[in-house]
């Protein structure tokens, strides 16, 4: 297991310091969790490339946008099961597919918080690639809106789902 969080400021340097030692010292990790800030997602795509059996990831970088599609596009993670993101990050539906399709995880926990393109799109790329095990969807502060009709479908599928934009539940 690997828990950071820095607590009082946060510090680029040291995270980008840590990430490189847990690249080289502790591959195989099993829970991955950071919160400070992150400057790059090369750093991440090492750590998750290292620890192909990651089952849970924490990643919350609440100052910096980081722009996560080509991480998606490169880690495999077989046994992901608990995955939330917060903060800034982007990210496209067809990254999120190609994801999820080539890692085909037993993901049953997917929380975004306080994502800027975060659309219908990409909740349409979950359901269809986690339907049998997708348990629990927590979507907190998403800056879009996503359609009612998908909404009401998503209630259907995981029993667990929790929507509510920047402004308001839904």
């Amino acid at each position: 297991s690997f828990i950071y969080i820095q607590r009082w400021k946060y510090c680029l340097q040291s995270t980008t310091t840590i990430l490189d030692a847990v690249c080289e010292h502790c591959t195989n990790l099993r829970y991955f969790e950071c919160d400070a800030e992150i400057g790059s997602t090369e750093q991440l795509t090492s750590v998750f490339t290292s620890s192909p059996f990651l089952e849970t990831i924490i990643i919350r970088n609440k100052r910096i946008l980081l722009n996560i599609n080509e991480l998606l596009e490169q880690v495999k993670l077989i046994r992901l099961c608990y995955l939330e993101l917060e903060g800034p990050m982007k990210f496209s539906s067809e990254a999120l597919d190609t994801f999820l399709r080539r890692s085909k995880p037993p993901l049953y926990t997917f929380v975004l918080i306080n994502s800027q393109c975060f659309e219908d799109e990409h909740l349409e790329v979950l359901l269809q690639h986690l339907s049998g095990t997708l348990c629990k969807i927590d979507l907190k502060g998403t800056h879009k809106r996503l359609s009612k009709d998908l909404r009401n479908q998503t209630r259907q599928v995981v029993k667990d789902f929790y929507y509510k934009t920047m402004d308001r539940a839904a």
